[in-house]
């Protein structure tokens, strides 16, 4: 049986200093907004229909990051993307190169 994981995007908006606060947009009251941490993939260029085995070529490398969400945004659609992908909603660390 195949399992398949949760994958979303963040866009590069979306990306912010850990140091910074968070910000909510006017249509996100502070009890709809939720946090949890994530590892962060970097990806270094761009790529497409990339095999398995050549994955690793394209990462720049991984940061920790505050995955910030609306959740009322969120139960509102199968789509992920508006609710995870407000401005401030990725909180991140010093990346770290992969070698």
């Amino acid at each position: 049986m195949l399992i398949f994981e949760s994958v979303f995007l963040k866009a590069e908006t979306c990306i912010a200093s850990a140091a910074d606060p968070i910000i909510l947009p006017p249509n996100v009251a502070y009890d709809e907004a939720d946090y949890e941490v994530e590892l962060a993939v970097v990806i270094g260029r761009e790529c497409k229909n990339v095999l398995v085995s050549e994955a690793s070529n394209y990462i720049l490398g991984y940061s920790v990051a505050n995955d910030v969400t609306a959740r009322k945004h969120q139960d509102q659609t199968s789509q992920w993307s508006y609710a995870k992908g407000m401005v401030c909603f990725a909180k991140l660390l010093q990346i770290r190169l992969a070698s």
